[in-house]
């Protein structure tokens, strides 16, 4: 959004504006979808209907050519290089304007916002500033899961995983023993995510997978 954003001003050439980004990871971009470092966690969608500018439809092929996958339009490339496309065009987009402060990157995390009485936004950050605004765009991708069935309280720190994905958790993948028994609750993209991870360690691990409607991805 950010991307398309500046683009739009800056062909209207519009200087009158101001965008901030708050994003609380290291890496603007990557959020859970594109933040793996596994290269073998793919997009589910090819690269030549992934371009982040509907009137520039070849935009990631090109830039997926241009980094060594040629012909990549029929090809599922890999998650974490998609995560790289979006960083590089928001800072290629952003180029120029962060330098007169007209868009800029911080990172922290929005905790709460509301509507002043001047019609203004008045936005707080965890980390204590505030920030004032004409618009609020809100993109915080998905919150963490919910535990789908009860779990032992005895094994909340010790066998079970809430979120695959975080890197708080005392109990994390790289624990798992490769001759352990994995139970995974979904069949969705992000077992077969979980899955790889876990074979990719050891395949000797049995990993079983159930799924309420008995579905594979």
């Amino acid at each position: 959004v950010a991307a398309q954003l500046i683009r739009m001003l800056r062909d209207r050439s519009s200087t009158a504006f101001k965008i901030t980004l708050i994003e609380k990871h290291e890496r603007p971009g990557r959020g859970v979808a594109y933040g793996s470092e596994n290269p073998r966690h793919l997009l589910n969608v090819t690269a030549a209907r992934m371009s982040l500018f509907p009137d520039d439809p070849e935009h990631f092929v090109r830039w997926a050519a241009k980094r060594g996958f040629p012909n990549p339009e029929a090809l599922y490339l890999p998650r974490p290089f998609y995560g790289e496309y979006v960083e590089d065009t928001l800072l290629r987009e952003a180029n120029g304007w962060i330098g007169r402060d007209q868009v800029r990157i911080q990172r922290d995390e929005v905790t709460k916002w509301k509507r002043a009485q001047n019609g203004t936004l008045e936005v707080d950050l965890s980390s204590g500033a505030k920030l004032s605004a004409n618009h609020l765009i809100l993109a915080a991708g998905y919150g963490p899961p919910r535990a789908p069935f009860g779990v032992p309280a005895s094994e909340k720190n010790n066998r079970y995983i809430p979120d695959p994905w975080s890197t708080s958790n005392k109990m994390s993948l790289a624990a798992i023993g490769g001759d352990d028994h994995v139970l995974i609750a979904g069949t969705g993209l992000t077992a077969v995510d979980i899955a790889l991870d876990i074979l990719s360690r050891s395949t000797r691990t049995r990993v079983t997978a159930i799924s309420r409607r008995g579905l594979l991805p």
